[in-house]
């Protein structure tokens, strides 16, 4: 405990009963505020405590400061970044998707890969003149409408001559 005569600082009609650790004033129990650091008791004014809190406020906010600076950077720019790329991604990839369908387009009729209309029609056609030779090659019997080879002379259904 603090013994003399002195008066506080802040009170000159009030006898001191400590002096400030930071600033070395004499202050009164009604200036003096009794901070704990590292498990020893310190004594200190108001205007001393004032700052400190102040100053570790201060600190606080700038690591406060700081930590958001860094979620800004590692989080947010990168989020907004992302669909830029994405996009460009994306961009970039009709190009080559038309590249390819187009060569697939293009190509698909030499190597034969899907049958053009044109291909189909003339296998049609193909199909029905076959039917026509065949069907030149048999005659067809006047009497019973039977279909006769074209060398035979007589219809073996119903014995009619055809070559009358």
């Amino acid at each position: 405990m603090y013994e003399g005569n002195l008066k506080c600082a802040y009170h000159p009609n009030v006898k001191a009963s400590g002096i400030c650790e930071k600033c070395g004033k004499h202050i009164c129990l009604q200036c003096k505020v009794e901070k704990y650091v590292n498990g020893v008791k310190n004594e200190y004014c108001k205007k001393c405590d004032l700052e400190n809190q102040l100053k570790t406020f201060v600190n606080n906010s700038s690591k406060s400061c700081i930590v958001m600076l860094i979620i800004i950077y590692v989080v947010l720019i990168p989020l907004t970044i992302l669909p830029i790329i994405l996009t460009n991604i994306l961009l970039s990839l009709i190009p080559a998707t038309f590249l390819v369908l187009f060569t697939f387009l293009f190509y698909r009729h030499q190597y034969h890969l899907i049958p053009t209309k044109r291909k189909v029609i003339n296998m049609k056609i193909a199909e029905f003149l076959e039917k026509i030779k065949e069907d030149q090659l048999l005659i067809i019997c006047r009497e019973c409408g039977s279909r006769i080879e074209h060398s035979a002379v007589t219809c073996p259904k119903c014995g009619s001559n055809l070559r009358e």
